[in-house]
């Protein structure tokens, strides 16, 4: 993975990125590409580590595993202000659900 998206770089890029406590892993190794300006939807069964991929995200927690780089730079290389001025106009950290979802 390059970072790119078509001509414009992601604004969030994840390689082997997980996450573990012990022998229980809360975030499997997982690679994912997330575009800037656009809405992304987090669906998978419960217990698959949405919400810990959202606190790597935020850099609430460092990824135990793997990469996660912002705008071509390595999370963990991102200076606290700066990072919360270029993410915080794109990611808040809180997950709003607006309606229940079924599940069939």
């Amino acid at each position: 993975m390059n970072g790119h998206i078509g001509d414009s770089m992601a604004a969030f890029v994840l390689e082997e990125a997980g996450f573990r406590i012990g022998d229980r892993a809360l975030l499997v190794p997982t690679s994912l590409t997330l575009p800037h300006r656009r809405v992304v939807g987090l669906i998978s069964p419960n217990g698959s580590g949405k919400p810990t991929l959202l606190k790597l995200l935020a850099r609430q927690m460092p990824a135990g595993a793997g990469t996660i780089r912002f705008e071509g730079k390595d999370l963990a290389a991102w200076i606290h202000r700066g990072f919360a001025r270029r993410a915080g106009r794109r990611f808040d950290g809180r997950v709003k659900l607006r309606m229940p979802i079924p599940y069939s």
